[in-house]
């Protein structure tokens, strides 16, 4: 797969610098498009170094400028390793729903198949979790609560949803009383 895949970003990335407009994007310069390329490049390189956060960093980077499908997949993996699997699930999803026109190039189809291909493997991979509040104040409209302390959103109380694996901290409060925290460590594919 790593093969087939270097294959499709060379192609991508060679589409990258005659194709304008090969799919539904804004028309983008040739020094962006330049920079975007070599940035992907750069990101190939430390990604088979297994240098994972800053392959992310540079291919997030190259996506940002020029949003090819070709790039896409490579921040997905990129993810993956570093065990982000519920924002390489995301990244997988954006590839898939690039809008392609009857000319885009076939790099790009190859690029989001396989996009497609990894992110349903990858589904798989990513464990759930449900969040249950209980004791004084747990049903207050004013509870708080963070995991791993950003705030969670109180619509994901108490029904399952995606998390990456490893170890976790949720903390829940309530105005005037104590905080409450559970930690937690859930591996891949579990529930």
């Amino acid at each position: 797969m790593q093969a087939r895949s270097s294959g499709w970003l060379l192609a991508g990335l060679l589409t990258l610098c005659g194709a304008r407009q090969a799919w539904a994007e804004p028309e983008v310069d040739d020094k962006t498009r330049n920079a975007a390329r070599r940035l992907a490049e750069q990101g190939r390189d430390v990604f088979d170094k297994h240098d994972y956060e800053r392959a992310y960093d540079l291919f997030h980077r190259a996506y940002g400028l020029v949003a090819a499908p070709t790039i896409a997949p490579y921040e997905d993996r990129s993810l993956a390793k570093l065990g982000r699997l519920v924002q390489a699930q995301e990244a997988y999803l954006r590839a898939v729903r690039t809008k392609m026109t009857p000319d885009s190039p076939e790099a790009f189809r190859k690029a989001i198949h396989e996009a497609e291909t990894e992110e349903m493997a990858l589904e798989a991979r990513i464990p759930k979790v449900t969040l249950v509040l209980s004791g004084p104040g747990a049903q207050l409209p004013d509870v708080s609560v963070t995991a791993d302390g950003e705030p969670l959103e109180s619509q994901l109380i108490g029904v399952e949803m995606p998390i990456n694996p490893g170890s976790h901290v949720v903390v829940a409060s309530v105005p005037g009383g104590k905080p409450t925290s559970v930690s937690f460590t859930i591996a891949e594919s579990a529930k």
